[in-house]
């Protein structure tokens, strides 16, 4: 059976708005309370402008700003799996952030 090649634009958009919404959901509450002293409020600011910056450049004719926000979600995301290891794989959040990494890595790797 072969691949279905239309829906490779779609899917792109799916994955783009998917980081976008999974990441305003989880880091919503700490967004409100505005504290740029915290580093880590720094870091999910920076983590959530990535996925924006991620849809926002796949809207642009080139895809520099589709690779440089993807790497910074794949880096930012294996800072939070750092983080979040404690000698037990059985964590959820480890693997949430292992996903936005693919998607990551995915997106540096194809561009829009």
């Amino acid at each position: 059976m072969k691949p279905i090649k239309n829906l490779e634009p779609f899917s792109k958009w799916i994955l783009r708005l998917s980081v976008l919404c999974f990441l305003g959901t989880i880091y919503y509450k700490d967004l409100q309370k505005i504290d740029y002293q915290d580093y880590n409020y720094i870091i999910m600011v920076v983590y959530i402008l990535s996925s924006l910056l991620l849809v926002l450049g796949g809207l642009q004719k080139k895809a520099t700003l589709t690779i440089i926000s993807a790497l910074f979600l794949t880096l930012i995301s294996f800072y939070q799996i750092y983080l979040s290891f404690n000698g037990n794989f059985l964590q959820p959040s480890i693997y949430q952030h292992l996903m936005i990494s693919g998607i990551g890595l995915f997106f540096i790797s194809k561009g829009n």
